[in-house]
């Protein structure tokens, strides 16, 4: 047997060939201590099978803590495979029906102390289909795990998620022919909302009957169960899971939630839903109509937006990748879902599973990791990788370019001969814009994101430089809202944005908090030319972000028109990223101290025209530049130190004497 884990790139040992350094001293964050952060306690995973035993590994303690996971094929009309901490090792129940646990050592193994072990059975492994798995870990305030055995009478049954529960499912797990039972605290738009229940095996609408919850809401220490066979059997074996709603606990901070239990009305048109905050996972049942579940994610995918259109127009976004917990279908009913930095949105839909006129929908929310929340890099390969291609060729899952983390934001180019940079969010999938034009780009269907470790399809020749939401950096996207302010969700100020429209034949714009040096945010770079930039209100409103919002003009490359815009945000964070500014010294050792040895840089001179170069680890001393398609140049300026990075060059174009320069600095 041999465990398969998800190859993860290292900081290299030495420097840049030709200049010098080694890891730097602060790549590696501090102890989280007793904090706790989404990464800890969630994940979504993705894989192609392998036909063999293998651990999936997501970083999560489950052997120790407990908790469950619940799987299931993206291309085969298989069961959901659900493996709990309850049920015991090499034992399975499905989602779909209402079976008791089954003893399948070839489906669902074990609990691990950094995620779970699967066997090699055609519904969690064949390598002929593909997998999206979702994890949650017991945690208090997040996510409990507990047993029961009925009694035919009304029980209080302690848990110890400690606090109020937002959801509840319970199951029989030692006797079949019993419902997989399901209490929200929004059901029935939050009135009397323990009279009722769903089916997570059903698509019907909910149910009043006093024999699921005994009308009885759920405490900080215990839940209640009525009399019915489906949730309180005399001597049948129950579990339950138990989650948690908005509590703030946890993150850098300690005051970030994780979780959102909410509830929205149909209305057969588009809306934006207020789920807390962007989700990485979210699961939606309509309860007043028979209807599938539906259940979708950020890897295997929430809907991606396509060049231009209005919120209130069909063809602004394609359609979720979506499952239903209650069908074995390989994908359930497609729908414009997706996300937005408050929760989802969904854009001109009627049909009954998501926006049906009028009805309810109580969701589970699960907050994606970025900013506070997201558990802090350990070492810059945990945010950013840069490389040539890993698996030359490939479908995702697995990937091209393996990163051992789902990818966000990726640039990609060839690095030998001429050609435009493409640059593509997780938010618009196989949709693209081209840095360095100021024509729209079009459609790739390379830019691929459903993997949880390495991005991209069918690539050779290229490389890639990507990003992932972290505590340093974010992705969000407007529709022909026009000028106004957006939420985004770094909890830290961001220090630069890029813009880029995907419809639009227009100039890509950048921010950058010492683009000047009073007022930055009146000002705006263009990442297509070599301008120093220009000043005016059409850009962000001569408005700087701030640890929540960001605000752009009503110029027409910023937000007008119906084009979709991305807006991608970063900020520093102590030893993994460094954005900021530097003084030329016109010499040959002017050194810039960021913290950390860089294994990527970006300069652009700000006081007078230059270009916007990128020299990276992977590429040695050879340069590319943003704004233009030149093939790299070896271009021996700047030398990697162990802090940071020296201007080894009077080059004009990143070291004249008293030049102003920005840049931007990866670890």
């Amino acid at each position: 047997m041999k465990d398969i884990i998800p190859t993860k790139k290292e900081s290299p040992i030495l420097g840049l060939s030709g200049m010098g350094g080694g890891v730097g001293s602060n790549l590696v964050a501090g102890g989280a201590g007793d904090k706790i952060y989404i990464d800890d306690v969630f994940a979504v995973d993705r894989w192609k099978g392998n036909d063999s035993v293998r651990n999936i590994a997501n970083g999560l303690d489950l052997a120790e803590h407990g908790g469950v996971v619940f799987i299931k094929s993206t291309d085969l009309g298989a069961d959901w495979v659900v493996g709990d901490s309850v049920i015991g090792d090499n034992y399975t129940l499905c989602a779909n029906n209402n079976s008791a646990r089954d003893n399948q050592p070839s489906k669902f193994r074990s609990m691990k102390s950094t995620g779970f072990q699967i066997g090699g059975d055609n519904e969690v492994n064949s390598s002929s289909y593909e997998y999206v798995s979702y994890s949650f870990r017991k945690c208090e305030k997040f996510f409990d795990i507990v047993s029961f055995t009925g009694t035919g009478s009304v029980q209080n049954v302690p848990h110890n998620l400690g606090c109020v529960p937002g959801a509840i499912i319970v199951k029989s797990y030692s006797v079949g022919g019993r419902d997989w039972n399901y209490g929200h605290r929004m059901l029935n738009n939050g009135s009397n909302a323990w009279n009722y229940r769903l089916r997570l095996d059903s698509d019907a609408a909910k149910y009043n009957n006093a024999g699921y919850w005994n009308n009885t809401a759920p405490t900080d220490a215990h839940f209640t169960v009525g009399t019915s066979g489906d949730i309180n059997e005399n001597g049948t074996l129950f579990v339950a899971y138990l989650f948690a709603h908005e509590e703030a606990s946890f993150g850098e901070d300690g005051q970030q939630k994780l979780i959102t239990c909410g509830t929205y009305q149909g209305n057969d048109s588009s809306q934006y839903v207020n789920a807390g905050s962007e989700g990485q996972f979210t699961m939606i049942k309509n309860e007043d109509s028979n209807a599938n579940w539906y259940v979708t994610d950020k890897i295997y995918l929430y809907g991606t937006c396509n060049a231009g259109g209005s919120f209130t127009q069909s063809g602004s976004m394609l359609d979720a990748r979506a499952r239903a917990f209650n069908i074995n279908n390989s994908s359930s009913n497609n729908a414009r879902v997706t996300t937005h930095a408050d929760g989802f949105q969904i854009r001109v839909e009627s049909q009954a599973p998501v926006n049906q006129n009028g009805n309810f929908y109580p969701f589970i929310n699960v907050y994606s990791s970025v900013g506070l929340r997201a558990k802090p890099p350990a070492a810059g390969t945990d945010a950013f990788e840069v490389s040539n291609v890993d698996d030359s060729g490939a479908n995702c899952p697995p990937g091209v370019f393996t990163t051992g983390w789902p990818v966000h934001f990726a640039l990609k180019r060839t690095v030998g001969s001429a050609g435009n940079w493409q640059a593509s969010s997780v938010k618009s999938g196989h949709q693209f814009y081209q840095p360095n034009e100021t024509t729209a780009g079009g459609t790739d269907a390379t830019f691929e994101f459903d993997s949880s470790t390495a991005f991209g399809q069918g690539i050779s020749n290229e490389y890639a430089w990507m990003w992932r939401h972290s505590t340093g950096f974010d992705c969000q996207w407007i529709t022909g809202e026009g000028g106004g302010t957006y939420n985004h969700n770094l909890g830290q100020v961001p220090e630069m944005i890029w813009c880029g429209n995907l419809q639009a034949n227009d100039w890509n714009g950048v921010g950058h908090h010492k683009l000047r040096t009073a007022d930055p945010w009146n000002y705006v770079a263009y990442m297509n030319n070599d301008s120093a930039g220009n000043a005016g209100s059409g850009y962000w409103n001569n408005t700087a972000p701030t640890a929540t919002q960001f605000t752009v003009g009503n110029n027409t490359a910023m937000s007008g028109g119906n084009n979709n815009t991305m807006f991608m945000l970063w900020c520093s964070v102590q030893g993994i990223c460094k954005i900021d500014d530097y003084t030329g010294d016109g010499g040959s050792s002017n050194a810039v101290n960021c913290g950390f040895q860089p294994r990527y840089v970006m300069i652009k001179r700000v006081d007078a025209s230059g270009d916007w170069k990128v020299w990276d680890y992977a590429r040695s001393t050879n340069m590319l530049r943003l704004n233009l398609t030149n093939a790299q140049v070896n271009d021996n300026l700047v030398s990697f130190t162990s802090t940071g990075f020296t201007l080894i060059s009077p080059d004009g174009t990143v070291n004249a004497n008293a030049g102003r320069y920005i840049y931007h600095a990866q670890a």
